[in-house]
């Protein structure tokens, strides 16, 4: 029933037709009215109301039995008695729990250690809409936190000094040519005595 919920909640927001074409498909499969809009409304009621299916998961979380119930429980039809709170809100609930506990299983697979013990002892928060919380107790002692990846440090290259080879020639330095202006200049005229006469204007 599960998809037919999401899809009941998507073609809602696309229109009538489409809404009223997979309500059809819906009583078609299952023989008996489509659901109401309470039932795949987002942050409606969800697993926490359903206390007998909630009780039953903390008896055998973690074991193997308790995946086999949230998996019974997620391809369950209207008709099953598996399940009491029947929204797409407690599916999204069970999914989240199926996902939790397959972690669990393969973190201990892995050889991980016990976590923290103020986590373990923490419960354990499913908030699938953000207008709404879950508050699932169930023990999470074989949950082990992701270690946190440290950063590369990149080596650095200290600077080397080139020393400079034996007898080498000083580098040539390019100097622009010098150029003057000889156009007004006059040459100086000898007097009697040898001496330079400066020229007249």
């Amino acid at each position: 029933e599960l998809p037919y919920l999401l899809w009941l909640r998507l073609a809602e927001q696309t229109g009538g037709a489409d809404l009223r074409r997979v309500e059809a498909l819906y009583e078609r499969h299952y023989r008996k009215p489509a659901p109401r809009h309470a039932v795949y409304a987002s942050g409606v009621a969800g697993l926490e109301l359903d206390h007998d299916f909630v009780r039953y998961l903390g008896e055998i979380w973690p074991q193997s039995g308790a995946l086999e119930l949230l998996e019974s429980a997620l391809c369950s039809g209207p008709d099953s008695t598996l399940l009491q709170v029947r929204t797409l809100e407690s599916f999204f609930d069970l999914l989240l729990l199926r996902g939790v506990l397959g972690r669990l299983k393969q973190v201990k697979s892995d050889g991980a250690t016990a976590v923290n013990a103020a986590v373990v002892a923490a419960p354990m928060v499913v908030a699938p809409a953000p207008d709404r919380q879950v508050l699932v107790d169930l023990p999470l002692a074989d949950w082990e936190a992701a270690p946190a990846v440290a950063r590369p440090a990149h080596p650095v290259t200290e600077p080397t000094e080139v020393a400079p080879a034996d007898n080498a020639p000083p580098p040539a330095i390019d100097l622009p040519p010098l150029d003057f202006e000889f156009h007004d200049f006059d040459k100086p005229q000898k007097t009697a005595s040898g001496d330079d006469k400066p020229p007249t204007s």
